[in-house]
Order: structure tokens, then sequence, then C-alpha cells
């Protein structure tokens, strides 16, 4: 035997008996970390931008910002992808798949309640959509030629070089345009009516409505609920004048929108208004009441809450309450954000939003969750959904509890430091220094310098040397599936 290849061999064989199984802690952020407690499984490479999570509920994946995936424990699936402009959707409790890439592709595919099976594609300037049963069968191509059916509130909409000409259907009812919009007829079951629109028009539906414009927009007349003893009437010469009438209600405008004024004393209804500077509405009978001085102030209140506005846009409170159910919120745009939902006394959602700073939320389940910083601008931008595609560029801080499912994490940017809590399990790292696990037995366990120094403390007892494990911290996989 080569004694001069002893020691090299000796040192080898040293080197993999310290390496940490694959499953185990380990912590070289930003390039590669893997941690688990009860309940929580986290794997991610590149600070975060590569990373998969196991949770009793889900599993997800993400690629930030090209692709985040999740599958749920019922099977469900929701992915983003080249966000903002993917999204895919699959339900096998429905069943329901959608896809969608805005603005250029969609896809959807549904089985119906009567076991029909729906199938609908875009792809401009493509659409295409069929049934099983034959009885949903849509093809267009836009602007040339298309017979679409099911197309929002409509059942069936056709062009041929949109817009010479375009026909669509509700029902019995069919509208049809020549040179969409400015010329056009109404046939088929109640309706009736023609346009040369801006010059004149004229439609009616039954015992619905009867209305004409001439030279639209400056004269228009209305007669609506025909139906009743005492229809509505109204006309407008715009802007000079309008007037509406129904039994004893009478509204008026004048100088259109600026000036206007109604009322009905059979219900001691009674408004008036100087848009947009003033207005003062009160409707005994419907329990509601507005004051507006705008932009100063403004106060309404209804049978199930009030709303408060001060040097608008800026200050909002809203206090409502529906049934057993009560909510309270406050807003200074685009800064501050805190809303409470509760019933009785028990709460049952809370979240504020310090913008561009920070966002916390607390559900029902006292799941909780904490980001720092939080650019989302709801509505425009749902924090949440541009957490999960964005969150490993942006986000320093974040701070997840779920009681529901047993665990907690908090993570610094690029995962530079790591801590989680479950069942007693308590763990915190730092990449290449090292870290402490705490045992329910309160077992301490320290690992440092990549896993080559480890030792552990039992509650009762002497500090124990432990085996390095390289690359640190090195203590076993605690995930629980």
């Amino acid at each position: 035997m080569n004694m001069r290849a002893m020691p090299t061999a000796w040192g080898l064989a040293l080197f993999l008996t310290a390496c940490a199984s694959p499953d185990s802690e380990i912590h070289l952020a930003p390039l590669f970390s893997h941690h688990s407690v009860p309940g929580l499984d986290r794997a991610e490479a590149l600070g975060g931008i590569l990373s998969r999570e196991e949770t009793p509920r889900a599993t997800s994946w993400a690629l930030s910002p090209l692709l985040w995936r999740r599958v749920d424990s019922e099977g469900k699936v929701l992915a983003d992808f080249l966000y903002p402009f993917g999204r895919f959707e699959k339900d096998p409790s429905r069943p329901h798949t959608a896809t969608r890439i805005l603005p250029f592709f969609w896809y959807e595919r549904e089985l119906r309640g009567d076991g029909v099976e729906e199938t609908d594609w875009f792809l401009f300037p493509v659409i295409r959509g069929t049934s099983s049963d034959g009885s949903d069968e849509s093809l267009g191509i836009f602007p040339f030629w298309g017979k679409v059916r099911n197309f929002m509130v409509l059942d069936e909409v056709e062009w041929v070089l949109f817009p010479f000409f375009v026909r669509t259907t509700q029902k019995d009812r069919q509208h049809t345009f020549l040179l969409w919009p400015f010329f056009g007829w109404r046939e088929g079951g109640e309706a009736s009516g023609w346009h040369a629109w801006p010059l004149y028009g004229q439609s009616e539906f039954g015992d619905q409505y009867k209305r004409q414009f001439f030279f639209w927009p400056f004269f228009t007349r209305t007669q609506e609920q025909l139906q009743k003893p005492h229809p509505l009437r109204g006309w407008m010469l715009w802007p000079l004048y309008g007037v509406i009438r129904q039994d004893d209600f009478e509204a008026h405008t004048f100088l259109w929108p600026f000036f206007s004024w109604a009322s009905r004393p059979s219900t001691g209804f009674q408004s008036w208004s100087f848009k947009p500077f003033f207005k003062f509405e009160n409707s005994p009978e419907k329990g509601k009441e507005l004051k507006k001085v705008w932009p100063f102030w403004m106060h309404a209140t209804s049978k199930v809450g009030e709303w408060t506005s001060w040097m608008w846009p800026l200050f909002w409170h809203h206090h409502s309450e529906l049934g057993a159910v009560v909510s309270e919120s406050f807003r200074f745009i685009p800064f501050w954000f805190e809303k409470e939902l509760r019933s009785k006394d028990v709460t049952l959602a809370e979240e504020w939003h310090l913008w561009p700073l920070a966002r916390k939320t607390r559900r029902a389940d006292q799941s909780e969750e904490l980001r720092i910083p939080s650019p989302g601008l709801d509505p425009l931008i749902e924090p949440d959904i541009l957490s999960r595609n964005l969150g490993p560029w942006f986000e320093v801080w974040t701070d997840r509890k779920r009681p529901a499912e047993g665990w907690a994490h908090q993570r610094f940017w690029g995962n530079l430091y790591h801590a989680a809590q479950s069942k007693q399990h308590h763990r915190w790292s730092l990449p290449v220094l090292g870290g402490r696990w705490v045992e329910p037995n309160g077992t301490r366990h320290f690992s440092f310098l990549l896993g080559l120094l480890r030792w552990q403390k039992p509650p009762e007892g002497k500090t124990q040397l432990e085996p390095p494990a390289f690359p640190g911290p090195g203590w076993p996989s605690l995930s629980t599936f």
C-alpha cells in the first residue's frame, strides 16, 4: 500500500463522514438553504429567487419573477407566470381549467352542472368555443368574421368586417349595426327601435320603457316603468335644463352637472347639490343621509354603517354592521390603512399597511403575516400576489404565523437570517456562522463554522460534542407530511 496516499485517504474519509445528509438543515444563503420544522419544509437558492415550500395545506415553488406555482391538499393548482401577464388555474372539484396570457391568449375549460363540457379559447385574432353537446359553438377571426356565443351578458355576437356589420342577440331580441355604432335597429320580442347616431334614435321595450334622442346628447326624452300606474317621465335639453317626474317625486338639473335638486314629500326625501363642491341628501325612508363639503369633509350614513372623509381623498373612516359582523377601517391615502373585522367580542381579521414600508395581516384562523417593505397599493396591486412573484427582490423582512398548521417562519432578505418554530421546536441560523436548535424537551443544539463545530446541552447534564456536519447546521429534517 502506498503510504503517501494514506493521509489523503484518511482526510477524504473524515470529510465524507462530516458531510450533512441531503435532507438535513443547510444554510449557505444566498447560494442555497434548506430548513424544516414539523409542518414546514423550505428550500431556496440564489437568495430566494428559486424556492420550494411544503406545508400540510399546499406545496409551492417559484422562479421569481418568471413563475410561481402552488398545489393545495385538494389538488387545486394556481400559477402565475410572466407576472403580471400570465395566470393558470385548475380546480379538479368542478372541474375547471383556465389559462391566460394578457392580452393575446386565454383558454378555459369547465364541466357544467348539467354534465356538458365547455371549452373556450382566444389566440389573437382567433376566438373559438365548443361544447360536448354542440349547443355552444363559437368561431371568430377578428375583425374579419365571427359568431361567438355567451359573450358577457349577450347570448350571441356576430360580425363581418367589424365595425361595418355587427349583430347581437339576447334571448329573443336582436340589435343590428351597420358601421357600428352609428347606424342600427332593434327587433324581436317586445323590442323595437332604430338610430342614426348622433342625429336621431328611438327604442321601445314592451311595458318597460320608451326612449328618444335628437342630436345626442343635446336632447333626450325617456319614459320608464310603463307598467306602473304612474310611469317615470323625463327630458333634458343638455346642458341647460332637465327634469324627471314620477308620482310626487321631482328631480331637476340646471347647467349639468353643476346644479341639481330633488324631492319626494311623501317620504321626506330631499336632495340638492352644487357639484362637485356641495351635496346634501336625506332619505328617511331608506335610513340614508349624505352631507358633503368637498374636498374638506363628507359624511354618509345608512342602515348598515357610516363613511366619513376629510380632505378628500386623503383621510377616510368607515364603520359598518352587517348582522353580527362589525367592520371598522381607516385610511390615510396612500400611506396608512388599518381594518378590523369582528363578531361580538371575537376578532375575525385585522390588517394594517404602512406604505411602502410594511404590511401586517391577521386572519380568522389566527394566521399572521408581516412583510417589510410592502409596495402593493390595494386594489391596484394585491400585496399577496406581488409578494409571491417579486418578494425575493424587495422584501427585507417577512414574518409568517400559521397557528392552524402549527408553525411560524421569519426570514431576512436573501435568507441571510432564518428562524422557524413548530411544536416547541425552535430553530434559527445565519449562513456560514451557525445557529441554535431548541427541542421540546429543552435540549439545545449549537452549530458554528459551516457545521464543523457542533455540540448539544441537555436541560440536565453536561455539554456533549456532536459530529461535524458540513455544510451546517446539519440538524435532521423535522418535516412531517
